[in-house]
């Protein structure tokens, strides 16, 4: 193959090697061609009879990715319109979607899209719209009375929703006198059992109870 030929395969990829160069065959081969040229070179360069040879493992691998590319219709068909950057797009956005993307990015469709922008102003309004939300909402369309007397009845009936019943505590307990009722003046000095001197309050006088005596004898 020629010079001239080379830098026109190198085109379709950009890691600077065509895969029609790698099978060695001419751009546009048929199948039959590549199945005939991929069979020759894996068994030149497989990796069992190049033991001592690292090269001879990428190339194989090289080989056989561009067998797989170039023998699949919708793979080859991406290839030869767009090379290997084609491919790429294919791997990210998938194979249906590879037109679309070279055709949103081509410059014409660029300069288009800017001509549009700046004679519509479209931008423009979008971000008033959206974004200002028609000055801060000064001039934002209201709804109409009743929508609004029913969305706050609305608004009102969950509120109720959400409130639960309160409990109300016991009040907390104080060991004081005075809380108690009980007058702590009323004692107003030492007492002493039946009553002394300096008592305000009595303390009922113990009463003995005799120990009665077990009966003996028999009770009829």
């Amino acid at each position: 193959m020629s010079d001239t030929g080379q830098m026109s395969s190198r085109k379709l990829s950009t890691s600077g090697e065509s895969l029609f160069h790698v099978l060695r065959v001419p751009k546009g081969a048929p199948e039959e061609d590549l199945r005939k040229s991929y069979r020759r070179l894996a068994l030149q360069f497989h990796p069992d009879k190049n033991p001592d040879n690292p090269s001879a493992a990428e190339t194989f691998k090289e080989i056989n990715r561009a067998y797989r590319i170039l023998t699949d219709p919708v793979k080859r068909s991406i290839y030869e319109k767009y090379g290997s950057v084609g491919l790429s797009i294919a791997e990210q956005f998938g194979e249906e979607n590879v037109n679309t993307y070279f055709v949103l990015t081509n410059k014409w469709c660029k300069a288009l899209f800017i001509f549009l922008f700046l004679i519509t102003g479209c931008f423009f309004c979008c971000c008033c719209f959206c974004c200002f939300n028609f000055c801060c909402g000064l001039y934002k369309p209201k709804p109409p009375p009743d929508e609004d007397i029913e969305a706050k009845m609305q608004l009102n009936e969950d509120d109720l929703d959400d409130v639960t019943p309160m409990q109300q505590a016991a009040p907390p307990y104080n060991p004081s006198p005075s809380s108690s009722g009980f007058d702590s003046n009323f004692v107003t000095g030492p007492t002493s059992i039946g009553g002394g001197v300096g008592s305000g309050f009595p303390y009922p006088t113990p009463v003995t109870v005799a120990q009665q005596q077990p009966i003996s004898g028999r009770v009829y």
